[in-house]
């Protein structure tokens, strides 16, 4: 259902972040908290039409707190290419002010990757797991946890005037079922 009389959305930010460079390694930190006055988001009902889901657009105060944290380390670099390692996780949470919470909100993540660079070469081998979503909003449904494996392998050459690059992906090479919770499917 539409609604064409919302209100303009308003919000205020804050966030704290950290960086460190210490040679071979690097990392980042950053905390935040975003406040809305009239949040405009698409909220679930317990009614169908056609055997299709009822949502409808409505607004509310809501409040949204997150941690991103990231750290890479520089394992290797000589003739091989250069051979990184890094380590990730993020979180947020997203609540209504007059008590519940925001729908298809992501879960947290943690996850990890090699990374190797060599002349035009990039490759990448790495996983990350997205926990169990169970922070869920009226009528929504809790998502279970998963992990993803993923690869890549790029070439990159640059013409007279243009780039160019060639890649394979692999997704999901562990074939695991994975609903993502921000996903309507």
């Amino acid at each position: 259902l539409g609604a064409p009389t919302l209100d303009t959305e308003v919000a205020n930010q804050l966030e704290l972040g950290a960086h460190l460079h210490a040679g071979a390694f690097s990392a980042k930190l950053a905390t935040f908290e975003n406040r809305y006055d009239d949040y405009i988001y698409l909220a679930d009902s317990a009614e169908e039409i056609d055997d299709l889901p009822l949502r409808a657009w409505v607004q509310a105060n809501a409040t949204f707190r997150g941690l991103e944290a990231e750290a890479t380390l520089r394992v290797v670099e000589n003739a091989s290419g250069a051979w990184d390692l890094r380590v990730f996780g993020d979180r947020v949470r997203a609540t209504l002010d007059a008590g519940g919470n925001l729908p298809r909100i992501v879960p947290a993540r943690l996850g990890a990757g090699l990374q190797w660079e060599r002349e035009g070469w990039r490759a990448s081998v790495g996983a990350i797991h997205h926990v169990k979503q169970d922070d869920t909003a009226a009528f929504e449904t809790a998502t279970r946890g998963y992990t993803l494996v993923d690869a890549h392998l790029a070439y990159h050459w640059d013409s007279e005037r243009l780039g160019w690059e060639v890649f394979l992906d692999g997704n999901n090479l562990s074939n695991r079922d994975a609903r993502a919770h921000t996903s309507f499917l």
